[in-house]
């Protein structure tokens, strides 16, 4: 839609969280205070919590431990006592306790959404899952990555390459460290059968679709939720039934297997 600009809107030159100075970069703008700013540690904050489905841990109470407990990063959270908790407005007992389990009930992550809930910038998840098909199934051959053999993994290409390798560079590897030292730890992939595949299935099974799914992952295989240009294998249900995932699997050259072809490859 078209956007009226008024005449007398001037273009900001401070973050208004922070004042440092912005970058104008097309039609964004963005703080150049990228390790501090308080509404940046917050997304990435918020981007850790909500990739691992921690519970207890929205907005408000994300604001508040970075403005009143000084978080600065994912490994501090973890730092955090009950007794911290406690102190932030309006946590109740109860609540503090919730929140302090629900972030500490978990602490070792499938690589993908460890990495991928770190903030590299346009990096997630499926990013990283691209690293490990291409045989870096651990955080430290990732780490020891070079440009080169990033820009060689089919669907990283150089931007996203320098991106993985900066972060590294940049305070990633020190961060990671930190969160070892927390105990928050990636599990690496396992290698198995299936290592090198990946599955989206689609229809109803015989089988319940998260047995499917534990005998994908417990071989080393991926499962995806849609059909995409690098899927190995769609396993249908029924194949006249015409979905739209038997669609797109056509026209990206996916073969299409049964549920029955499917556990013969997991023997």
């Amino acid at each position: 839609f078209p956007v009226t600009i008024p005449v007398d809107y001037a273009m900001p030159t401070e973050c208004p969280r922070c004042g440092a100075p912005v970058r104008v970069d097309n039609v964004h703008i963005y703080c150049t205070n990228t390790a501090t700013c308080p509404a940046q540690v917050v997304g990435r904050l918020k981007a850790w919590v909500d990739e691992q489905g921690i519970l207890e841990w929205g907005d408000a109470i994300l604001v508040q431990v970075v403005e009143a407990l000084k978080v600065k990063d994912v490994a501090d959270l973890y730092k955090l006592t009950q007794k911290d908790l406690l102190s932030l407005d309006r946590m109740g007992a109860k609540s503090a306790e919730n929140a302090f389990k629900s972030l500490h009930s978990k602490k070792a992550f499938p690589l993908p959404k460890y990495l991928g809930g770190l903030s590299i910038p346009g990096i997630g998840a499926s990013t990283i899952q691209l690293l490990i098909d291409a045989g870096y199934r651990d955080l430290s051959a990732i780490e020891a990555m070079t440009q080169t053999q990033l820009v060689k993994v089919s669907g990283i290409g150089a931007g996203r390459a320098q991106s993985i390798r900066g972060w590294f560079q940049q305070g990633g590897s020190e961060l990671v460290k930190r969160l070892q030292d927390v105990g928050v730890t990636p599990v690496a992939q396992v290698v198995g059968s299936l290592t090198g595949m990946s599955f989206c299935f689609t229809g109803s099974m015989k089988r319940k679709r998260e047995d499917l799914a534990n005998m994908v992952t417990s071989r080393g295989g991926v499962v995806k939720a849609s059909v995409g240009k690098y899927l190995t294998y769609l396993v249908i249900a029924d194949p006249n039934s015409g979905s739209s995932k038997a669609v797109a699997a056509a026209k990206n050259g996916t073969k299409c297997i049964s549920e029955e072809d499917f556990l013969n490859l997991c023997v």
